[in-house]
């Protein structure tokens, strides 16, 4: 998967922003409150399903909705705009600009982006997004704080252990 584009509309301190992503590594900075952590939010609102607090602090001071559209090229190579939006009138959407198709049941959401990623569908996105992609500050290390049992388990899921233990064939 490749973000290509992120817009934000109403989100936090963002009345409007559109902000483009070139292939390879992407470096967000800027200085303390200027809204680098907000974007990384938002990426992780619509893709994801992960919001670290409830959506009405999520969406800009004073106003009835904030809105999140992310542009993508899928697993697939295809181009794909996933659109959420929150507060007032509520939706979250999958179109695929090529077949010209929108999914927008949640559940049928959550497994096209799964599809999209080239995730299980048993690994919830929003543990993926939280656990290894969007960290929130503060708390990177928090999983090494954890007894073995649950830093295995954390592990393993990200890692995906399970999946390449069987896969191994003998040397030659």
């Amino acid at each position: 998967m490749l973000i290509t584009r992120v817009e934000l509309e109403n989100i936090k301190s963002y009345r409007q922003i559109n902000l483009d992503f070139r292939r390879g590594t992407t470096a967000i900075s800027g200085a303390n409150g200027a809204g680098k952590t907000t974007i990384v939010e938002a990426i992780g609102f619509a893709l994801f399903g992960s919001l670290p607090y409830n959506q009405a602090q999520f969406v800009r001071e004073g106003e009835k909705f904030g809105r999140v559209v992310v542009h993508l090229v899928g697993s697939d190579d295809r181009t794909y705009t996933v659109e959420r939006r929150c507060g007032s009138g509520a939706y979250w959407f999958v179109y695929d600009q090529e077949a010209d198709y929108r999914v927008e049941q949640r559940t049928d959401v959550i497994d096209k982006l799964h599809e999209l990623f080239g995730i299980d569908r048993e690994r919830p996105l929003d543990n993926l997004f939280e656990d290894a992609l969007g960290v929130q500050q503060g708390t990177f290390t928090s999983i090494f704080l954890q007894n073995a049992s649950v830093r295995k388990q954390t592990f393993d899921t990200l890692l995906q252990i399970e999946e390449t233990q069987g896969d191994s064939t003998p040397g030659i």
